[in-house]
């Protein structure tokens, strides 16, 4: 049993040393009256009502239940949100991975077998029916091996696959054995039949590809692809390799492939979750009143509600299996109850220094566990409190808890820490992110796009032709110019074609043959470019020649400060905030452009380099081009640096001409540590007293003027802008090394991707989106 666990049981069950009021305790206690009634459950199964719960409190019942009876567990919510968020509790509470059975959007009841959502949802099945099956136990001594499944009701109304034609449908493979199928042949045959894709490489589940004597398969419900190697008739060996590097991970003696064919809409083929647990499966429900108005709420907001089960087929098969409803007031849904008497802990929230404070006081007759995501959280708390390790009965562990509760009757508090400083941002599930390959845009060209030849000037590309000559066939480029005169570039020669970026939506006219006006044309524009250049150079030059800051290396609270970071950092993030923080530390300014998409991590970069200079004792000024986007940095910046001493502060239209006058003032006296705002912040009566660093979101969409402003300020004060979308002219500034450029292309763990669809309208479906979100 992990520590805590351990820990959280003997003080409710009674045997705690610590201070604890005088009663019954292991006689009446009301989780040792949960024990008893599952231990006494032989073959009628029974029910219990766990009420007077509140916050995590039914995940921790969850946790020690399971860890005390060594039983396979399945544990029901109303909603995917409440899922995700056990999944969370119970893997901090147990210190071991939670399996989470996933649920489909609401409107994929026709969910394509070869998606995330399905392969996970087979995997989760295949198991159970492989541990059923081949009589494997369940309830070892050994907790880490108990099953733990979290699901949201909407995931048990839809359907599985029946376990018959999962048995029917899937084929097992071993090394060391002719196979009826003769061959890799007939193996792609069989792939073909299941609704497996031939490809010439295999990159995503569903997908097969054959070389020879090698057939490379992705079946749903693994992590990683198989290499199946033949010699003849007979497999040579199984393995599993890696799709980055295409070497091996493992080496199988055998391995289930199964179909990608999706029967789970079909009534004959299709199960629910409930038929593939074993008989000792105890089933926790989380707030049941819950769980019954979602089921039906999600069933009639569907199109096909016949689709799905019903919420009341997911009851009645729930009562076949020993039931812990947990609620937070007593519904009387059976005969055999215990109250918690759990509080909320609303109280602490937000107050950071005050909540320390009383809950130091509470430790001297109370137990309290205040959980921190990171160890530099928990370092930092120590910090706050001026102590090196926490006293007795307060304790500091390490780990993600959603929210806290108060349990009156033992004396004793769980919270967490972002509840007590306000720090409340979505707990990230760590996935592995499959490899995705850079699109070539020049490279890509389509019939009918516009070119420019580096001789000719603009054209359209037609499409490859095959000529002759010289005796011999070759491939050229067909470009077409004005008055329908063409030009064929031989492939060999296709450096002297580019696809065409206009600056303006209009369509270029395609340039004449034979004529002056495309020479006339690339000479205005050389003559633009020198002067450009020799502005640029002078720039340069007087900005290698100012002297920059120099901020000094990481301090202890920097590194606490990043590793306070509630997710995983993507490579990309690594590398770029190295980068950042070696130009911040140079004798020169910095001027550091930072593209990546929407969610890839940039924002969280500009404040670790914003917390190195307002450490520093310097200003920070983040200038954004919206009032909605500078709200969400402050709100973002705000709740990083809760922990830290740093004042921050908005200016927009949302604050009255007092509010802003009183920020100004502030601001030129050093009492603002980061001013975030619009173009407001470029005006004349904004002054800082030490600015030191500039950070602009989206500088292209900025005017002249403004441009005028900042580009005096490159000279003297660090400057990192960041972008989504960066126009050519400050995109060729970067990589001919005017400016230093760095890159996120690596989606951060768990980014969902933004998906457009293009319909007709139909009032219908915006009303589904709506209630859907």
């Amino acid at each position: 049993m992990p520590e805590i666990l351990d820990q959280l049981q003997r003080f409710l069950l009674g045997s705690e040393k610590s201070s604890v009021p005088d009663t019954d305790a292991a006689e009446s206690s009301a989780l040792s009256r949960i024990f008893s009634a599952c231990k006494k459950s032989s073959r009628e199964h029974f029910s219990l009502e766990a009420y007077g719960t509140w916050g995590s409190l039914p995940r921790l019942i969850a946790a020690l239940t399971t860890d005390n009876l060594q039983r396979p567990v399945l544990y029901l919510t109303a909603h995917i949100p409440d899922a995700f968020e056990a999944q969370d509790d119970l893997e901090t509470f147990l210190a071991r991975p939670v399996q989470l059975f996933p649920a489909a959007e609401a409107h994929e009841t026709d969910l394509d077998p070869k998606s995330e959502i399905a392969s996970e949802r087979l995997r989760i099945c295949k198991n159970l029916h492989s541990l059923t099956t081949h009589h494997h136990s369940l309830t070892t001594h050994n907790s880490q091996l108990t099953t733990f499944i979290v699901a949201p009701v909407q995931a048990l109304m839809q359907p599985v696959s029946g376990i018959r034609f999962l048995q029917q449908r899937s084929l097992t493979l071993k090394t060391d054995q002719s196979q009826n199928f003769n061959g890799p042949d007939k193996l792609a045959e069989w792939l073909t039949d299941q609704n497996y894709e031939r490809m010439d490489q295999v990159d995503l589940v569903g997908e097969f590809a054959v070389r020879g004597g090698i057939v490379d398969i992705f079946p749903p419900a693994h992590d990683l692809p198989v290499r199946v190697e033949f010699f003849g008739d007979q497999i040579e060996s199984l393995r599993q390799f890696d799709l980055d590097t295409q070497r091996s991970v493992h080496t199988l003696d055998s391995i289930t492939i199964s179909s990608c064919v999706n029967t789970a809409a079909e009534p004959d083929q299709r199960a629910i979750l409930f038929d593939y647990l074993p008989p000792k499966t105890l089933l926790f429900m989380e707030e049941p009143a819950g769980i019954n108005e979602a089921g039906h709420i999600f069933r009639d907001r569907l199109e096909d509600p016949g689709s799905i089960y019903p919420i009341e087929t997911v009851l009645r098969d729930a009562a076949k299996f020993d039931t812990i409803y947990l609620n937070r007031f007593l519904c009387g849904l059976c005969n055999n109850s215990v109250n918690f008497n759990a509080r909320s802990v609303q109280r602490f929230e937000n107050r950071s220094r005050q909540a320390l404070e009383e809950l130091l006081t509470l430790a001297g007759d109370h137990q309290i566990h205040l959980f921190c995501e990171k160890p530099a959280l928990r370092q930092r708390l120590l910090e706050m409190l001026e102590i090196k390790k926490p006293p007795e009965n307060f304790y500091l562990p390490v780990g993600f808890v959603h929210h806290g509760f108060e349990l009156p009757e033992h004396r004793l508090f769980v919270l967490s820490h972002h509840e007590v400083f306000g720090q409340h941002q979505p707990h990230r599930r760590i996935r592995k992110i499959q490899s995705t390959q850079a699109i070539d845009s020049f490279a890509d060209l389509k019939t009918h796009d516009l070119v420019v030849h580096v001789n000719h000037g603009i054209g359209r590309f037609r499409g490859l032709k095959t000529l002759t000559k010289n005796d011999r066939q070759e491939e050229f480029l067909a470009i077409e110019f004005a008055d329908k005169a063409v030009v064929h570039v031989p492939a060999g020669k296709i450096e002297l074609i580019h696809k065409y970026v206009g600056a303006r939506a209009a369509r270029p006219k395609l340039s004449k043959l034979g004529g002056r006006t495309w020479e006339r044309q690339k000479q205005k524009v050389s003559d633009a470019v020198e002067d450009m250049a020799a502005e640029l150079i002078d720039f340069q030059a007087r900005r290698q020649s100012s002297p920059g800051i120099g901020f000094p290396s990481d301090t202890t609270w920097q590194k606490e400060f990043e590793q306070s970071f509630p997710y995983q950092d993507t490579k990309d993030q690594t590398t770029v905030n190295i980068d950042i923080k070696n130009d911040m530390q140079l004798s020169r300014p910095m001027d550091r452009l930072l593209c990546g998409d929407v969610g890839y991590g940039k924002t969280e970069l500009a404040i670790r380099a914003a917390f190195k200079a307002v450490e520093h004792g310097k200003q920070v000024a983040v200038l954004v081009p919206t009032t909605v986007l500078a709200q969400q940095h402050y709100r973002t910046f705000t709740e990083r640096l809760a922990d830290f001493p740093f004042i921050t502060e908005v200016i927009s239209r949302f604050k009255t001409a007092g509010q802003a006058r009183n920020i100004i003032e502030r601001t030129a006296q050093g009492r603002v540590d980061i001013l975030i705002g619009t173009h407001r912040l470029l005006s004349g009566d904004v002054r800082f007293r030490d600015l030191g660093l500039i950070i602009i979101d989206e500088e292209q969409r900025f005017g002249v003027e403004h441009k005028e402003r900042l580009k005096h300020m490159r000279v003297t004060v660090d400057i990192l802008t960041m972008t989504a979308t960066p126009i050519p002219r400050t995109l060729h500034m970067a990589l001919l090394g005017i400016r230093d450029i760095s890159s996120l292309t690596t989606p951060p763990l768990d980014r969902r991707s933004i998906v457009t669809e293009v319909c007709p309208f139909d009032e219908q479906r915006i009303k589904a989106a709506i209630l859907r979100n």
